[in-house]
């Protein structure tokens, strides 16, 4: 990225001389944090004895004007850094954005001839048919006449079909093509509208020299999340996990050609810890003051919050191959480089990048709760799943190349097990129903008695065998007054503390199995007791 900056000096005490030159200033580095990106450019400086002022301007406006670092000065001070929002001038753009407007009146133009093309032919193609209907109808029509005719529209019918597909597929590309600029053009009003950001630089150099200097920032409105895609062959394969990172960036300013590395830090949050003071309890004593807030010294893992690495020893660092993302661990943050540069333009659609891939051994296994859902769903328990280092994001389920839907990984989920649904099998059918509605209720002295019996009926209609998990549920009584008594559950096991009850069961292929559970219920007449259906 090529910026412009204004370099003066002072050479006499009393005199002071200033020039105006184009100086590279070159964005090579980001650091994207989960909100907030710190950005690293490098200049190639000329300096005087003495005081200079350097005024980089046509920057991001959202620059943290407490975030700027100066590196890389040899027998130079920094005396201050200023950060001030102008207004990018109009005609510093006016020519490429009149040069892209010309492109999509050229494009529409185009555009206009290829719809009124295939508005011809579609309208012949209409005349064609109608034609051969009449044709096809008249008496007098010999079948020679009809032979003729039929080969007639036979051979035109398919040229005007293959005129359509080039002509509407050309017709596509340039849509496509007229996508694509005007989302420069919008990027570039954009930036005609919206302030941009200065950055004044006043030095004192001890000698004359020409050198080159670092200058980072953190600006906002940038950052990344994670996505994910699981995919399972089949039930004897394992599950593959690919960890991605959308990148987003609507800072004003296009990263070109960039080192990028993610980080989990979050340079937003406040770091700061709170100072927790004994609480004492007295008799009429006034309320205790608030708790102080103390302010934490900056810790070396992540350097004036801004996501540097950490000099701690406690550090361990993961290397792969100059192919793959170097995956760095410093204690609570987790930093990935990606191996290759990039280009990630402002306002543009997240760029997607992968971070990780693996082989995950997972156990299979069917289960169904028709009392919630009257379907069969595959699952796959992820096992030891957060030695992944996974962060909470979305993850896009896929099973036999058939995409079947989406879950959230709640990464901060405290089990052992991870449970994937993989999608209902309509070849597992599973019904529920109650057996005794006729004398469900019934009375007793100043009591209502309630029989619940079901019965669950699966069939499998695969031609291989399966397990099936089946979980239903006796009701648990919060109230004395409401009994729930004999309960049956034919060779299933009970959670006495939820009620649930589970069945697992072996079903070969094209065989049938029902299963069978019953409870009482008993309460006060006059109330009103919710059982499920």
């Amino acid at each position: 990225m090529l910026k412009r900056f204004i370099l003066c000096f002072l050479c006499l005490p009393l005199f002071l001389f200033a020039t105006e030159k184009e100086i590279e200033l070159k964005t090579h580095k980001v650091t994207v944090f989960l909100s907030g990106a710190q950005v690293s450019a490098m200049a190639n400086v000329s300096l005087g004895e003495g005081n200079n002022t350097l005024v980089f301007s046509d920057l991001s406006p959202n620059i943290r004007q407490n975030s700027i670092q100066v590196k890389g000065l040899n027998q130079v001070s920094v005396n201050s850094i200023q950060f001030d929002v102008t207004y990018l001038k109009e005609q510093k753009i006016s020519a490429e954005l009149a040069q892209l407007k010309q492109k999509i009146e050229a494009l529409k133009d185009k555009m206009a001839t290829k719809q009124s093309a295939i508005d011809a032919l579609e309208t012949e193609e209409s005349l064609l048919m109608q034609n051969k209907k009449i044709a096809s109808t008249e008496a007098n029509s010999s079948l020679v006449k009809l032979k003729e005719y039929a080969n007639y529209y036979r051979e035109r019918s398919e040229a005007i079909y293959n005129q359509l597909y080039t002509i509407k597929k050309e017709r596509d590309e340039i849509q496509q093509e007229l996508n694509k600029i005007q989302r420069e053009i919008n990027n570039l009003e954009s930036k005609n509208r919206t302030s941009r950001g200065e950055i004044k630089l006043l030095l004192n150099s001890e000698i004359k020299q020409n050198t080159s200097i670092e200058i980072s920032y953190l600006v906002e409105d940038a950052g990344w999340f994670p996505a994910y895609e699981i995919k399972a062959k089949n039930i004897n394969s394992p599950v593959n996990l690919l960890y991605q990172a959308k990148i987003f960036q609507n800072t004003g300013d296009d990263w070109k050609d960039v080192d990028v590395t993610l980080s989990t830090a979050d340079p937003s949050l406040n770091n700061v810890k709170p100072n927790l003071f004994p609480y004492y309890l007295n008799f009429n004593a006034p309320l205790p003051p608030a708790p102080e807030i103390i302010e934490v010294v900056e810790d070396e893992v992540v350097v004036m919050g801004y996501g540097a690495k950490a000099k701690s020893e406690a550090a361990s660092e993961e290397v792969l191959t100059s192919q793959q993302v170097q995956k760095t661990e410093e204690l609570t943050v987790m930093n990935f480089k990606l191996p290759k540069k990039y280009t990630i333009k402002s306002s543009d659609e997240p760029l997607k990048v992968k971070l990780d891939q693996q082989d995950l051994e997972a156990d299979f296994e069917y289960y169904a709760a028709p009392v919630l859902d009257p379907k069969v769903y595959l699952t796959a328990i992820l096992k030891d799943w957060q030695s992944l280092d996974l962060l909470p994001g979305e993850a896009s389920i896929y099973f036999e190349d058939t995409f079947t839907g989406t879950i959230f990984i709640d990464a901060n989920m405290n089990t052992e097990d991870f449970v994937i649904a993989l999608g209902n099998d309509q070849n597992i059918v599973v019904e529920r129903e109650q057996v005794n509605k006729m004398k469900s209720k019934s009375f007793f002295r100043n009591n209502q008695i309630e029989e619940k019996e079901y019965e669950i009926s699966i069939k499998n209609n695969k031609n291989v065998a399966v397990e099936v998990k089946l979980e239903d549920r006796i009701p648990i009584s919060q109230n004395s007054d409401i009994k729930v008594s004999d309960e049956a559950f034919e060779d299933a096991t009970r959670d006495d503390e939820t009620g649930i009850i589970t069945w697992n069961i072996n079903l070969d292929a094209k065989a049938k199995q029902t299963k069978n559970f019953a409870y009482k219920v008993t309460y006060p007449k006059g109330k009103r007791v919710n059982l499920e259906r």
